[in-house]
């Protein structure tokens, strides 16, 4: 059937895959903290006290939001919406509205079915091909 379905798979991507910082404030995850800011001296006296290990934790977090800044500025939701725009553009350079219409199945909504299609061939035939080639430019 959809021989596409079995090589590609979707994986949602959580925000704590992306961010640190995230990650260390929402989830509670510290297992990576280093301490950078203490001497040897001061890490044997204060180890394992509360202050301590909030203090390395405080401090690696904020590098972390400072090392992110420029992802954690993206707004999102408008990256998507001018993704959609492209690929809607590209697919009326391309001609792909009426194949996409004509193969839209009655059942569903015409706008779903397009949108569906129109993921499909630019997730699969052109992003998918980039993804499968050794050498994407050639």
């Amino acid at each position: 059937k959809a021989t596409w379905r079995r090589r590609r798979r979707m994986h949602a991507v959580e925000p704590a895959e992306l961010s640190t910082a995230f990650r260390r404030i929402c989830n509670r995850d510290f297992h990576d903290v280093v301490d950078l800011y203490h001497t040897a001296e001061q890490r044997r006296r204060a180890r394992g006290s509360d202050f301590y290990l909030h203090a390395v934790r405080t401090n690696n977090t904020l590098d972390a939001l400072d090392e992110e800044a420029r992802l954690l500025s993206l707004h999102l939701p408008s990256v998507g919406s001018i993704l959609e725009q492209f690929v809607c553009s590209l697919s009326r350079v391309l001609q792909w509205d009426p194949i996409l219409t004509s193969i839209a199945s009655i059942e569903h909504s015409l706008v779903d079915q397009k949108r569906q299609g129109l993921a499909v061939l630019f997730a699969q035939h052109l992003l998918g091909t980039l993804d499968f080639a050794g050498d994407p430019l050639n």
